[in-house]
């Protein structure tokens, strides 16, 4: 399997590539969700990419946004 080609809308948030634009548009939600207890965005969360300065509610989700932004293939 060839990740990313056709690949052509891309969230300007963390670069994560999708077919469609309605992937895109889901995926873009997940950036807005406010962090449990706080509501606060989850962008002013605790865990930083060194990469690319964008902050997570979660370590889960930095790794997940570090394999998916800036991991080569």
């Amino acid at each position: 399997m060839v990740f990313g080609f056709g690949k052509k809308f891309k969230c300007d948030t963390c670069g994560a590539k999708f077919s469609t634009e309605a992937e895109l548009k889901e995926h873009a939600k997940m950036h807005m969700q406010p962090m449990s207890g706080s509501g606060s965005m989850a962008k002013a969360a605790g865990y930083k990419c060194d990469a690319c300065g964008m902050t997570f509610a979660t370590q889960a989700e930095l790794m997940e946004h570090s394999k998916r932004a800036h991991q080569k293939m």
